[in-house]
């Protein structure tokens, strides 16, 4: 794991673009705190594999990343407390390759919409998100892929845990438009249910507009498994250690993502305190 991240610095800046790439990419922090009211729109380019973790600010207007041809690698969202309405949009070039991991284990409400367009031949994308909702919160997560363009990949998990009278809803619709042959999408969607109070929700949408593709989604909503319970507490681990122990094994594996092993120990932090 790597130690720590770099801040990155933008190669340049045109009207209300901002330019990264090359080397600045790998191992380095974005953090929209530094844009000025006016950006609305972020290129990251490198022909070297990209590591890229984007805090995510409270940023009141809309902002698009484009990932540009060629370009792969790692991109990890990190949502502060006070970003409770956030709208993002990430579009492939050809042939970009791009894993998203987004943590989210605060206490707090949000409302996040994100799209991921592919915009060319050899655009794929995988997803990873996993949510804690407690203490009475609500998240609702509608994420979508859009696929404008044949011999393109998307696959979708998220995965949410809900504890006491909270609600979370997963949303989102992959979208293959016509002539975009030989494209192939995926949503998978799992809510593990503590309480008898708790409000959950998992809504895949497939929307297909060609027969040449390949496409799936499936969805999982519950209370954890009796026998499970049974088992451990048999075992002599007590009721609440077991629904720790549960939710930890259910949602800290996207942590995995992140090589910042400061920013990795205080995901680790603030997953315990929530339990």
């Amino acid at each position: 794991m790597v130690n720590s991240f770099k801040k990155a610095t933008p190669s340049k800046m045109v009207d209300s673009d901002l330019f990264f790439d090359g080397q600045n990419l790998s191992n380095t922090i974005i953090d929209e705190r530094d844009f000025s009211y006016k950006v609305n729109k972020v290129y990251l380019s490198s022909t070297h594999p990209i590591n890229v973790i984007i805090k995510v600010a409270n940023f009141e207007q809309h902002v698009d990343y484009v990932i540009s041809a060629n370009t792969r690698g790692k991109i990890i969202q990190l949502l502060a407390d006070d970003v409770t309405k956030l709208s993002r949009v990430y579009q492939l070039q050809a042939g970009a390759h791009i894993d998203f991991a987004t943590p989210d284990f605060n206490r707090t409400n949000r409302d996040v919409n994100v799209r991921v367009e592919l915009l060319d031949l050899d655009a794929r994308a995988e997803w990873f998100l996993s949510a804690l909702v407690d203490k009475q919160h609500s998240k609702i997560y509608d994420i979508s892929f859009l696929h404008k363009h044949g011999h393109t990949y998307a696959n979708m998990k998220n995965f949410g845990v809900i504890i006491d009278n909270s609600k979370l809803f997963f949303s989102g619709t992959s979208s293959i438009l016509e002539n975009m042959s030989r494209s192939e999408t995926h949503q998978t969607a799992k809510i593990i249910i503590f309480d008898q109070g708790a409000v959950a929700k998992a809504d895949p949408i497939l929307v297909i507009h060609n027969n040449d593709v390949v496409a799936s989604h499936a969805a999982t909503v519950g209370k954890v498994n009796a026998e499970h319970l049974y088992y451990m507490q048999s075992r002599g681990i007590s009721e609440l250690d077991t629904k720790k122990l549960i939710t930890k094994g259910f949602l800290e594996p996207v942590i995995k993502f992140i090589d910042d092993q400061a920013i990795a120990d205080k995901l680790h932090v603030t997953l315990e305190e929530a339990l």
